[in-house]
């Protein structure tokens, strides 16, 4: 997959970028989720295999036009279900990475598929995770970090399960309280 950055150039939109993830396969599905703030871009690679990842990538200040990959995110301890990457968001200094089938706990205490959603926070110009945030209420299949999306402080994370009677859709919203985790 690509990336294909449009910029308003007066009242046309004109291609300025193709981005590509550096080592990427045809199988990654990268694109599968994209956001941008300001000079920086996250865009979501799910893979074929479920691990997953996300890149970012920043715009080069002499050069407009020129986007640079500048880190690859991957969850550490990863199930090759997880779907890290099948969405993004970002805010500032903040990236928050959904995956949606991560699964947590042992023996009777695994919930399969319930998912999680990463938090990132850039220090000295690489994005460190802060926090992982789980569903108020993790069961196996609810897919949490189907959706996600930050502004400021707050964070708002979607489940999606898919029932043979109807499907159970939830969203979740995590606050910063003065300036440590969200809760």
């Amino acid at each position: 997959g690509a990336i294909h950055v449009f910029e308003l150039n007066g009242s046309e939109l004109v291609e300025t970028a193709t981005l590509c993830a550096t080592h990427a396969r045809a199988s990654d599905q990268f694109g599968t989720s994209v956001d941008t703030y300001g000079d920086v871009i996250v865009a979501g690679a799910r893979q074929e295999d479920g691990s997953g990842y996300a890149c970012i990538f920043c715009r080069e200040s002499e050069q407009p036009n020129r986007w640079r990959q500048v880190q690859r995110l991957e969850m550490s301890g990863t199930t090759r279900r997880a779907r890290f990457g099948s969405s993004v968001a970002t805010w500032g200094d903040t990236i928050v990475v959904g995956a949606m089938g991560h699964s947590f706990g042992k023996g009777e205490q695994r919930v399969v598929g319930a998912g999680s959603v990463s938090v990132f926070q850039r220090e000295n110009n690489e994005w460190k995770l802060v926090q992982r945030l789980l569903s108020p209420e993790p069961k196996p299949l609810h897919h949490f970090g189907y959706s996600v999306a930050i502004e400021y402080d707050t964070i708002v994370a979607s489940k999606f399960t898919h029932h043979h009677n109807g499907d159970d859709v939830a969203a979740y919203r995590f606050t910063r309280q003065g300036g440590g985790d969200r809760t």
